[in-house]
């Protein structure tokens, strides 16, 4: 169900009324979590991203320094790019500076279409900030 993208909460739910087991939404969380890091295996956070982002299609462009140490990153859904082809229009570009528990600057592009909804072009990571 995780992967499927269902909520802790909704997979307790599920569970608890069609499954006959009894889970409160904490045991979710740490089943989740447990199966994420098996999932994860030898990589660390931002390799699991990579390879995750990569196996759905993701736009990636990376940035390394002269160690090889990943500087910057930027990713775009295909889908995202598609509608920025069509609609053009970027309303917001947003950046937060090192609020992240890691102390890194997020970027953030975001789109509009002809009907007014907001689309998410990209994202993008400063991690040597």
């Amino acid at each position: 169900m995780r992967k499927a993208g269902v909520r802790p909460n909704q997979q307790k739910t599920t569970l608890n009324t069609e499954g006959g087991v009894h889970h409160d939404t904490k045991q979710m969380y740490n089943i989740n979590y447990k199966t994420r890091l098996d999932e994860m295996g030898e990589m660390d956070a931002i390799q699991f991203a990579l390879h995750g982002a990569e196996q759905r299609g993701y736009h990636i462009c990376l940035q390394k320094d002269s160690n090889n140490v990943l500087t910057n990153m930027f990713f775009a859904h295909p889908t995202s790019i598609q509608m920025l082809h069509a609609w053009p229009y970027v309303i917001l570009i947003h950046s937060t500076y090192k609020t992240n528990r890691y102390g890194w600057s997020w970027v953030e592009i975001i789109g509009v279409t002809p009907v007014k909804k907001n689309f998410n072009i990209a994202c993008a990571i400063n991690i040597n900030c």
